[in-house]
């Protein structure tokens, strides 16, 4: 199949097809057809699909590619093996795990299962959450397992660090007790188990002999690490933007593209530098702000879209009256030049920005659709029905058993849920296991005994049940058994409201009968293995693009790898985009970087028109502060541009911080070090 409709450089690169090759792919610079076009050339070249690995980062990215190639090689597109770098790492656990003394029956817990074993974690060892910053030491703790960093190591210096330094290991504890891996063990084991045991690696050398990688800009070290073992043959395309890396915050390296030159010498490295997507005005404002940023790969990105309208600036009073300019702008736009709602995209840097911006489109009756909404996962009763097949599968999951064990309610209260526990404890076993050794224990009335037997006796009758091409029919049988389906009608609500919830358990129902329709070797194990991996963190950044005429409201974040014909960039400014934590503290170098990137890639998602807006006052915790237009603004050209804001000087910061104190968290890790000492 000779390639079609590509330019020059990407000719060169569908038609490289020994050797290791590094693609640089400028925003809207075409990389998925060039990489769906290499895959398939290199299928007609004679390379059997099911040696051809194709790595993404989100599971849509995966599906797109999939369905982009099979187009052109027909059932032999089908047959690529196109996955997450955290699917490949399943298949890798699950047939080798046992080199690290773990059992391949292995769950992965989700986000909410994570945060509540952390929390168990720090109450084990006397710390209370409230005194700790929770969410900083997490992310301490998952870039330690994305550097590969082995529990019981010594993290850093500050207080953040040295709190995950303690915490680290006795999470780890938790997790294997619980037979179950989070996100980030699933590329730290993976690591481990290739780098210390060479066959496995070699294995996966002759499997997969030639190998591409998406959004390469985005790897972590752990990933870089698992590539480079896979990849030892050379035959490896990686595809990336240095421009565009904008998740150091999560691990992401952006060395590895000059780590990749290193360890595969004799690269060939083509530029794609034609962008199809944005006006010659929009591309030179971009490119402009970008180019301030040292120690980038140099791309000269060009296009053939005509000059366009000028970039447009707004400037309200505060965030509410930004958000009227806005709606008065596009709404005029509507009105005059007939745009659909949808066509235009409101971008901004955090999600607290999204509440003038409901609250004004609501008023004005303007149709919007906005990111990070309730997800059907997210329900409760979804959750819950979850929870009880998680247990169904492995009755040592005591995360996902506590959630469940008075859910519908028995008359299990929180002393006999503490009675089981210390059970447990003692005899090192899940509670599960506890729970029957407590039937008989005279400290529990009879009415509990009888009520904890029935769920034991269920729970083991059904969970071997659950498999095949119908499981979904003992799923459901299951709910009622336990009286599931009553206890939505008995809790407190308006009728209408239940039956949104029944219908959103029956249509968890029937999404596990369509997996089962479709899957080789149907089991409960497999799909919830399949459903963790579809909320990887990539993915949970990534929205699918909206399909109701209405406006799109998401962040910048969320954005990437979209594209709108019309964008507003709303808090173009300091400490909002360059982002601070804290209003009148200095930004650093490294920080400041990785915003310039963040707001290239904000920039480059506008493909006719992009207004970027700025609010004359704007309030934090710290209070009310009058803010500067970001230093990126002044980064484009005049010529490119319509400055239609004004220049303000930010007032002194007030004295009062209602935040905590790293007093109260210093006090924390005291706590916690004088806890540990004394056990």
């Amino acid at each position: 199949m000779p390639p079609v409709n590509l330019n020059a450089p990407q000719k060169q690169a569908v038609e490289h097809l020994r050797g290791p090759l590094l693609i640089l792919a400028g925003a809207g610079s075409g990389k998925t057809r060039v990489i769906t076009h290499r895959a398939a050339r290199l299928i007609q070249s004679g390379v059997q699909p099911k040696n051809l690995l194709c790595v993404t980062f989100t599971n849509k990215a995966a599906r797109e590619m999939k369905e982009r190639v099979s187009e052109m090689c027909g059932e032999a597109g089908k047959a690529i093996p196109v996955m997450t770098f955290h699917a490949f790492c399943v298949r890798v656990l699950k047939k080798d795990i046992h080199h690290l003394g773990l059992s391949p029956a292995f769950t992965i817990c989700d986000s909410e299962d994570q945060r509540q074993l952390f929390y168990e974690t720090c109450r084990d060892i006397g710390v209370d959450i409230r005194e700790i910053p929770d969410d900083a030491i997490r992310s301490r703790i998952s870039l330690a397992k994305n550097e590969c960093i082995p529990p019981g190591t010594p993290l850093g210096d500050d207080l953040v660090s040295k709190m995950a330094t303690i915490i680290y290991p006795r999470y780890q504890a938790g997790l294997r007790r619980l037979n179950a891996l989070d996100f980030d063990d699933l590329l730290m084991l993976t690591t481990q188990i290739m780098e210390e045991h060479p066959e496995v690696a070699a294995r996966y050398q002759r499997q997969y002999k030639q190998i591409q990688v998406d959004e390469y800009q985005d790897t972590n070290a752990a990933q870089y690490r698992i590539l480079r073992q896979i990849a030892a043959h050379g035959n490896v395309a990686v595809v990336g933007d240095d421009d565009q890396s904008i998740y150091s915050w999560r691990g992401a390296d952006i060395t590895n593209i000059s780590k990749f030159l290193a360890d595969f010498p004799g690269a060939t490295v083509v530029k794609l530098e034609e962008n199809y997507r944005s006006t010659v005005s929009i591309l030179k404002a971009a490119n402009a702000v970008i180019a301030n940023n040292p120690e980038r790969t140099e791309k000269a990105l060009w296009s053939r879209l005509g000059q366009g309208a000028p970039l447009n600036t707004l400037q309200g009073e505060d965030p509410w009256d930004e958000a009227e300019k806005i709606a008065d702008d596009l709404g005029l736009r509507n009105l005059k030049e007939g745009i659909p709602w949808k066509r235009f995209a409101v971008l901004y840097r955090t999600h607290t920005q999204s509440r003038p911006l409901e609250e004004v489109f609501q008023r004005h009756q303007i149709p919007y659709q906005i990111s990070g909404k309730l997800d059907f996962y997210d329900r409760r009763e979804v959750k819950d029905v979850l929870a009880y097949l998680k247990v169904l599968n492995s009755p040592a999951d005591d995360l996902s058993f506590l959630r469940v064990i008075n859910y519908p309610k028995r008359g299990i209260g929180d002393q006999s849920v503490a009675l089981i526990k210390e059970l447990a404890l003692h005899a090192r076993e899940p509670i599960f296991e506890g729970m029957k050794r407590v039937l008989d224990h005279p400290k529990l009335k009879v009415e509990v005994r009888k009520e904890m037997a029935q769920l034991v006796q269920v729970i083991t009758q059904y969970g071997p049940a659950i498999q095949g091409p119908k499981m979904h029919e003992p799923i459901r049988e299951f709910l009622g058994v336990i009286d599931f389906w009553n206890e939505i009608e008995r809790e407190p609500g308006e009728a209408p409201a239940k039956q949104k919830r029944k219908e959103a358990v029956e249509q968890l129902i029937e999404s596990i009968g369509a997996y089962a329709k479709k899957a080789r070797k149907p089991s409960l194990s497999d799909y919830l293995m399949k459903l963790a991996l579809f909320f990887t963190k990539a993915d949970m950044e990534e929205e699918d693009e909206f399909e109701q005429n209405a406006v799109h409201l998401l962040t910048i974040h969320a954005s990437k790898g979209l594209e709108y014909p019309h964008v507003y960039l709303p808090g173009f400014e300091e400490y909002l985009l360059p982002f601070s934590r804290e209003v009148g503290v200095p930004i650093g170098e490294k920080a400041v970087q990785e915003e310039r990137r963040l707001a290239y890639v904000a920039m480059t998602r506008a493909q006719e028109t992009l207004c970027l807006t700025v609010s004359a006052s704007r309030r934090r915790a710290e209070g009310s502060y009058a803010p500067e237009p970001s230093r990126f603004l002044a980064e484009i050209p005049d010529e490119l541009i319509l400055r239609n804001y004004g220049t303000h000087i930010f007032t002194d910061k007030p004295a009062q911080d209602d935040g905590p104190t790293i007093d109260v968290a210093k006090l924390a890790l005291d706590k916690m070090r004088a806890r540990l000492a004394g056990g």
